[in-house]
């Protein structure tokens, strides 16, 4: 009995320093789960194969024949904030530039929300701001409060309402914005469960990428929370509210971008 706790104690060690351990850029390749389905529910992932703290979030990218996938799970409601407001930007360059204006890339934006769906899916969520408290004297930075089930089932419902469409940028012969439910297989699904974890998941036919798997060639990907400031030269911004305190800002790192470059190589 000694030695099966002793070998428990030590196994609950291991288990720890390879969690800890996670790179902050994903550094293998990875087969896709075969019985995968988008919908934001990301058990099939785990263990998750980088942990960044630029995004502060862990994140997964694998492929099959077809298809390659994003799976990200992030358990801050300061960083759910900032998704919720300008979406996630995942990005790819088959000729592994790493810069946003290069010719080539490929890029996806999801979810879209306006103000007032944000608005309600974070008080569901159990957070509040200067401009989006929880009482008359909000804090000024996110306090979490475990939800009850309906407040996070309430949550799930108004985030799965709102988030409808996707940007995409640089694929030829697509719309800049294109519905969740579309004929060109890009897919995308999120889930807020009600530990506090936000899961979000991506689809997307390698053929629009530009890619095969027929060799070793590796490409350049991006992750990025992009800054409301950059959101709001568009008309995306028009939808999006914050305000000043003085010279405090509530929601200070919504003006900062967080984002992060690697490169990956399809898994035969």
């Amino acid at each position: 009995m000694k030695n099966f706790l002793s070998f428990l104690f030590i196994a609950a060690l291991f288990s720890n320093a390879t969690a800890q351990n996670l790179p902050g850029v994903q550094q293998l390749s990875v087969k896709a789960p075969a019985s995968l389905k988008i919908d934001g529910h990301t058990d099939e992932w785990a263990p998750f194969k980088a942990d960044n703290n630029d995004i502060a979030s862990l994140y997964t990218i694998a492929n099959d024949d077809i298809n390659l996938y994003l799976a990200i799970k992030m358990n801050s409601l300061r960083i759910l904030e900032k998704i919720l407001t300008v979406g996630i930007t995942f990005t790819v360059n088959k000729d592994r530039v790493k810069d946003y204006k290069a010719v080539g890339n490929k890029a996806i934006t999801f979810p879209l929300l306006d103000v007032t769906k944000r608005y309600f899916i974070l008080r569901a969520a159990g957070a509040g701001t200067l401009s989006i408290p929880v009482n008359i004297a909000g804090p000024i930075i996110i306090s979490p409060i475990k939800p009850a089930d309906s407040a996070n089932l309430l949550a799930n419902k108004l985030l799965k309402e709102g988030a409808t469409t996707i940007k995409v940028d640089g694929f030829t012969g697509l719309p800049d914005t294109i519905s969740i439910r579309n004929a060109h297989n890009i897919t995308a699904g999120l889930n807020l469960d009600k530990n506090g974890f936000y899961t979000y998941e991506l689809q997307v036919p390698l053929k629009l990428l530009g890619l095969d798997n027929t060799g070793p060639k590796p490409f350049s990907y991006s992750i990025k929370l992009r800054s409301i400031l950059e959101l709001r030269k568009g008309n995306e911004g028009k939808v999006y509210h914050y305000r000043m305190e003085g010279n405090r800002n509530p929601n200070f790192d919504l003006n900062g971008t967080a984002d992060f470059w690697g490169e990956y190589i399809l898994a035969k």
